[in-house]
């Protein structure tokens, strides 16, 4: 990690609404990867760039690198240089791309949320959606903003402990909600442009809304429960990124992808169709059909494998628990540092394939569990043909799920009526499976090592005004059992390494660290 003059991060207000900077920033040093040597790095971590950052800066950042740090940034060209955006748009984010910024981001690696691979401005009518990931450079990760983590929305997750004394039902086949034509916005369909959700949000509406077993809405009371009580959650994108994919998935409803060409958090190294149903847009119009064709067993299946999936999303080891018997070990800041050791470990192997060649890394993504089969008889599709315009998305394959596909499974040689009421699942669906029996084991080579599971997540925003601690009054209001409270808007007086696994007023040395 850089040494970088205060006027580059800790000058500037750091932990803004989208905070993935500084939580990474933290979570390498806390989980002891960092060498002082430069010679003995494997990455370089950027700890100075945040969403808001202007041009000025970029350009000012890079310069100092290439004046101060020239030789390890030709070491490589700057691919092992790792840097954060987490704004709708990631890489393609304007202030990115323009001189003399521009050639320095073509190199680095970025870790960002929005997995555009080609360009579809001149479709969509809007100038940022370009060709915004590169695969086998860059990293899609999953979703970090505050609407996720800082709610109460993780407690109505079938995973979650409270859940074993009161279980999930599922009561709808399918949900969505949220805007339609634009962020924040009341607005109906037809949308004014093209471009918001790729279009698909609206399309949904239209299609599904009013139909049973389906709840579609722009405003619910308490969208987490609407979506933990859904057998399967819609998710499409925004503005750019979208976050129901991940809150879906940790609160244990199987997440539906219509989004062409928009990689999504750790792909390839985790095939969305396998633990949720990614549908082609050119085969929109037979969601319904799709959604109501999975039989109980394979949606159990589904329900298996997402289990294993939501830890790899989830931001637990940052923020407490929210997986019942969760210790933290396959969270999303592990599989981060796992994909990249996978990468440094196997130079030249392609991302799709570093599973096949390293037998660890495979266990990893799979939780320790046993391989999963291979799907039945799912479309397997080619780099060029993941939508309906020929175009390739730098994807060796992806699977796809179709009415098709779903006739060809069940043996039907017709699709299954579309109007009928989703049956409901007792605690259902395998809602519960994975739950428990998953504590904390003698930690392998390369895993987190922890000495059980983690606290539960604390939503509650309380500032921590003593340095090293809380003081009394804010004390009294830690419930029992849950993490201490950590304000999403600090000026960064988090406790020593940013993380529910180091002790709120100990050192950085007995965090949980990387072995």
């Amino acid at each position: 990690m850089y040494e970088f003059p205060p006027q580059f991060h800790v000058w500037r207000y750091i932990w803004n609404d989208r905070p993935l900077n500084l939580m990474l920033w933290e979570r390498f040093m806390s989980l002891g990867l960092r060498t002082t040597d430069p010679e003995e790095a494997d990455f370089f971590f950027i700890p100075a760039l945040d969403r808001s950052c202007n041009n000025t800066r970029w350009d000012d950042t890079f310069a100092y690198i290439t004046t101060h740090y020239a030789k390890y940034w030709n070491r490589r060209q700057g691919r092992d240089h790792l840097v954060t955006q987490p704004a709708d748009w990631g890489r393609c984010e304007p202030y990115w791309y323009r001189p003399p910024a521009a050639p320095f981001m073509e190199n680095v690696t970025v870790l960002h949320q929005w997995g555009l691979t080609v360009d579809r401005s001149a479709e969509l009518g809007h100038k940022e959606f370009k060709a915004c990931h590169k695969p086998n450079q860059d990293l899609v990760i999953s979703g970090q903003s505050p609407e996720i983590f800082m709610s109460g929305v993780f407690k109505e997750s079938v995973w979650h402990p409270e859940r074993r004394a009161k279980p999930v039902v599922k009561t709808s086949l399918a949900s969505m909600f949220g805007s339609l034509c634009a962020w924040n916005s009341n607005q109906e369909p037809p949308c004014p442009n093209k471009w918001y959700s790729l279009g698909v949000r609206g399309a949904l509406w239209e299609l599904l809304r009013g139909r049973p077993g389906f709840n579609i809405a722009k405003r619910v009371g308490n969208q987490g429960r609407g979506m933990a009580e859904s057998e399967f959650c819609l998710s499409p994108t925004g503005a750019g990124w979208g976050k129901r994919g991940y809150m879906g998935a940790a609160l244990g409803c199987i997440p539906v992808i219509i989004s062409d060409h928009v990689a999504q958090a750790f792909e390839p190294f985790l095939d969305w169709n396998d633990f949720g149903v990614w549908i082609p847009e050119s085969h929109m119009n037979e969601t319904e059909a799709i959604l109501r064709g999975f039989t109980p067993e394979q949606k159990a299946e589904k329900m298996r494998k997402l289990y294993c999936a939501a830890r790899h999303f989830t931001y637990t080891s940052v923020y407490g628990n929210v997986f019942e018997g969760d210790d933290g070990r396959y969270d999303a800041i592990a599989m981060i540092v796992r994909i990249l050791r996978a990468r440094r470990d196997h130079p030249g192997v392609p991302d799709d394939r570093l599973a096949q060649v390293d037998q660890g890394f495979a266990d990893f993504l799979a939780c320790r569990s046993p391989a999963p089969p291979l799907p039945l008889a799912h479309t397997l599709t080619p780099a060029r043909g993941n939508g309906s315009d020929g175009r390739g998305d730098g994807f060796p394959r992806r699977t796809v799920t179709t009415a098709a596909w779903v006739r060809s499974a069940q043996g039907w040689t017709h699709t299954p009526p579309a109007a009928g009421v989703a049956a409901a699942s007792d605690a259902g669906a395998g809602a519960g499976v994975g739950a428990g029996g998953q504590q904390a084991v003698v930690a392998r080579s390369g895993e987190l090592t922890f000495s059980g599971p983690l606290c539960l997540h604390n939503a509650r925003e309380i500032a921590y005004p003593v340095p090293g601690g809380l003081d009394p009054d804010s004390r009294s209001q830690v419930r029992a059992g849950y993490c201490l409270p950590g304000n999403m808007k600090r000026p960064g007086d988090f406790f020593p390494g940013g993380s529910v696994t180091c002790p709120p007023t100990g050192p950085i040395t007995q965090c949980a660290v990387m072995v």
